[in-house]
């Protein structure tokens, strides 16, 4: 069983984006749910996804049971697609406390750029 922790986006952010954003995989406006690509920020830029409850349904189906897939094809497809939110701008306190903690970072992924959902 996969473990299912990971930082909780203000319900606010989320729905920034989803009023941003179509689903990544096939372009629909409704039934929007946030994707996790990390599930933990990495240098205070956490990943996400746009997906309708359909395809997050099949992403969390692929990751759960189908490990080597999800990581090979679906992560690669998702990362040319993500949307990197800089922490600074939704958890000014979380950053600045995982800063003072020195909280293991690594890369933010050559393909996702950083957004200004505000």
């Amino acid at each position: 069983m996969r473990n299912r922790q990971v930082l909780e986006i203000p319900q606010n952010v989320k729905r920034r984006l989803k009023q941003k954003y179509p689903c990544c995989i096939c372009g629909t406006n409704e039934d929007l749910e946030i994707h996790h690509l990390d599930k933990f920020p990495k240098n205070g830029i956490i990943r996400l996804n746009v997906v309708c409850k359909r395809h997050h349904r099949a992403i969390t189906y692929l990751e759960t049971w189908f490990p080597d897939f999800y990581l090979k094809v679906v992560v690669p497809y998702l990362e040319k697609k993500s949307i990197s939110v800089s922490l600074n701008e939704i958890m000014p306190s979380l950053l600045k406390f995982m800063k003072s903690r020195k909280v293991g970072c690594y890369g933010e992924g050559k393909n996702s750029k950083v957004v200004d959902i505000f």
